[in-house]
C-alpha cells in the first residue's frame, strides 16, 4: 500500500510517499523558512500563501523522486489547518487575516485589529509604510503596513481547533467608518466591526462554539459558499445570525 502525506500545518509545505508503512520512497520539503525569519518567527499569513504557491510542485516533485504517479496512490493522509486564510484568497481576494481586540459595549461594536498585517486591497485609504521598533531578537527593526479597514459588509470566519475535529464558524458581519473623521487609524491595523445581533449574544455564541482569536475576514463574500467548503472540508459548521 502506498500512502501520499501532505504536510502543511506551519512554515513548511512537504509532501511524501510511504509503502507499506515502513518503506519511505521519498520526501521533498518546500519552506518559507527565510522569509520568516525576517519577521522573528512564522507568520500565518505568509505561510498559508506559500502553502498554496508550493503544494502543487512539491507533490509532483515527491511523484516523481518515488518514480510513481498518481495512480499508484492508494491513499492520501493530509493535514487540514491552519492555511484557512490562504484558501478563502484563492476564491475571495477581498480577504484579511484578523482578530477581535475589544469590544466597544455602548456603541455595541468590535475591535478588529492584529499588528501590522492586512490585505491593502481593503485599505479605506492609501495604506502606509512605516519602520517599526522590532527588539524581540536579533534580527533588528522591520518594517509593517498600516490602514485602517474600509466600511461594508463582510463574512467572519473562525476555525477552532476542538478535540476531535474542527468547527468553522461564520457570521455576517458590517464594518463601520467609526473613527475615519479623526484619521484614528492612520498608523495601526484597525477597524470597528458590527456583528449581526446585539454583542454580548453574538460574543456568548462565538464562545460556546470554541471561537479563538485568529480568524479571517471576507468582504464580499457569499456565506453560503463558505458553509459549504467548512462542510466539503468536514468540519463543523456554525452560523451565527
Amino acid at each position: 500500500m502506498i500512502v501520499l502525506g501532505i504536510e502543511s500545518t506551519c512554515d513548511e509545505t512537504a509532501a511524501s510517499l510511504v509503502e507499506d508503512g515502513r518503506r519511505l520512497l521519498s520526501n521533498v520539503i518546500s519552506t518559507s523558512v527565510k522569509e520568516q525569519a525576517l519577521y522573528g518567527g512564522v507568520v500565518p499569513e505568509i505561510a498559508s500563501r506559500r502553502h498554496c504557491e508550493f503544494i502543487s510542485a512539491t507533490v509532483k516533485k515527491a511523484l516523481l523522486d518515488a518514480g510513481k504517479t498518481m495512480d499508484d496512490v492508494d491513499a492520501v493522509a493530509v493535514t487540514y489547518g491552519p492555511g484557512l486564510v490562504g484558501a478563502l484568497l484563492q476564491v475571495y481576494p477581498n480577504t484579511t487575516f484578523t482578530e477581535m481586540f475589544c469590544p466597544d459595549w455602548e456603541q455595541d461594536v468590535i475591535l478588529l485589529s492584529h499588528m501590522g498585517e492586512s490585505n491593502p486591497k481593503l485599505a479605506q485609504w492609501k495604506p502606509l509604510i512605516s519602520d517599526c521598533p522590532f527588539n524581540y531578537n536579533s534580527c533588528g527593526d522591520t518594517t509593517a503596513m498600516y490602514n485602517c479597514l474600509r466600511k461594508g459588509k463582510a463574512v467572519y470566519v473562525n476555525l477552532a481547533p476542538m478535540q476531535d475535529h474542527f468547527t468553522l464558524i461564520v457570521s455576517d458581519v458590517e464594518m463601520l467608518d467609526e473613527g475615519l473623521e479623526r484619521g484614528a487609524y492612520r498608523h495601526s491595523t484597525q477597524g470597528w466591526m458590527k456583528p449581526c445581533k446585539p454583542l454580548p449574544q453574538f460574543l456568548k455564541e462565538f464562545s460556546l462554539a470554541g471561537g479563538t482569536h485568529h480568524s479571517a475576514l471576507v468582504y464580499d463574500a457569499n456565506i453560503e459558499e463558505i458553509k459549504a467548503f467548512g462542510t466539503m472540508m468536514g468540519f463543523e459548521v456554525i452560523e451565527i445570525k
